[in-house]
């Protein structure tokens, strides 16, 4: 059973179209603009925000941009009297999340609605205490499909990526999951468009608020790491310390992917391979907070997170040492001083920027012994992962 459960809000927890299809065409009749959506046209507007509805809902339309702007001010404007006038929970949903919540499961609520109306008609419907947490669209905040504030929620309530799964109704709410590294259930009972390829991305699908509730209740993502490597190396004699681990394959902004030039002689014996950057984390720090300061420290760039792109459990057992790696696909930002540790000076001989294809093929060629051989096992696949994961991110 999973003890985290983040639930979307339009097509998920509530019944609310028809609230924002009248806003849309209460908004065209006080323009004079001769357009009317039924329920079934208005469906494919929902899901990434009242503004992108908007956007959506005036896509076809032949309309200046002072008469965009406008029809835009008024949608919001009579969206918030018509809020809640025909909105209201799906049936037998109140009484399935109280089971969850009986059962110790914690709710929060993740939407790109705005965060006062999110706030306002959850209060309605659920009442003001019923999530631990509401977060909608806010200036500070990014919208879905975005992955940063799944992380920061992770973050404060100290949530492992296999106690939390997210709940939503379209293909936007499984691309958040996905990015994020954690669990995705669709429901089906809501307003996505459930193509083949959307119902096969989901990690659970349910057709009903029941199915949902049991899923939740019944399911749970017993395996953390998405591969374990084994040290061949050097023989196994047993591990007396872990390592928690946080890297990036960072990415300027030409998609460049950044590695790092190892060339040194140590107790490993001889390196000569590339790596991505990271290192271990601190204590206190998340795998994001470790991952950000690593960056800076290592490449001299500050970042913005994109995704997760998987968990990688290896061994070194010369030093007798379990690795739990993290990875991340992240964009370079803000250009900061590099501030080096000694060893890592004395170790890591260059900085490059190379397309990912060129990182691949540097990969596959490189040191195939001792330490260089267990970082091309491990970072191989991860690289050719960030290659499929970008192609989503460009989409």
């Amino acid at each position: 059973m999973y003890k985290h459960v983040i639930f979307d809000l339009d097509g998920t927890l509530l019944e609310s179209l028809n609230d924002i299809k009248n806003a849309l065409n209460i908004s065209f009749r006080e323009m004079n603009i001769p357009v009317s959506y039924t329920y079934d046209e208005a469906k494919p507007f929902i899901g990434s925000g009242i503004y992108v509805t908007i956007d959506r809902a005036i896509a076809s339309l032949n309309l200046d941009e002072e008469t965009k702007n406008k029809y835009k001010e008024l949608v919001v404007k009579n969206y918030e009297v018509e809020q809640g006038k025909t909105t209201k929970p799906f049936d037998g949903e109140i009484s399935a999340l109280d089971e969850l919540k009986e059962n110790g499961v914690s709710l929060y609520v993740l939407t790109n609605k705005p965060q006062h109306l999110a706030e306002q008609i959850i209060s309605k419907t659920y009442g003001k205490d019923f999530f631990k947490e509401i977060l909608g669209e806010h200036p500070s905040r990014k919208l879905k499909p975005s992955p940063i504030t799944i992380f920061e929620m992770m973050n404060k309530y100290h949530i492992e990526r296999n106690e939390v799964i997210y709940v939503g109704d379209s293909d936007v709410d499984v691309l958040t999951a996905k990015n994020a590294g954690i669990d995705s259930l669709l429901v089906t009972f809501g307003y996505g468009n459930y193509t083949k390829e959307l119902l096969q991305s989901a990690t659970y699908i349910a057709d009903s608020v029941e199915e949902m509730k049991d899923i939740l209740l019944t399911k749970s993502n017993e395996k953390l790491y998405d591969y374990e490597l084994e040290d061949h190396e050097w023989p196994f004699k047993g591990v007396t310390h872990t390592r928690e681990i946080a890297r990036a394959v960072l990415l300027d902004e030409n998609d460049n992917v950044c590695l790092e030039y190892i060339l040194d002689d140590d107790g490993f014996g001889h390196r000569d391979y590339y790596e991505t950057p990271g290192g271990g984390m601190k204590e206190g720090e998340s795998f994001q907070d470790s991952l950000l300061r690593e960056c800076s420290e290592e490449v001299g760039y500050e970042c913005e997170i994109l995704s997760h792109l998987a968990d990688v459990k290896d061994y070194y057992n010369l030093i007798y040492r379990e690795n739990h790696n993290h990875y991340f696909l992240a964009r370079r930002t803000k250009k900061t001083l590099i501030h080096q540790e000694p060893d890592e000076v004395k170790r890591v001989k260059g900085i490059i920027w190379v397309s990912i294809d060129e990182a691949i093929s540097l990969y596959q060629n490189m040191q195939d012994e001792l330490v260089g051989k267990l970082v091309k096992e491990r970072e191989l696949p991860i690289l050719r992962l960030a290659k499929s994961a970008l192609q989503i991110v460009k989409k």
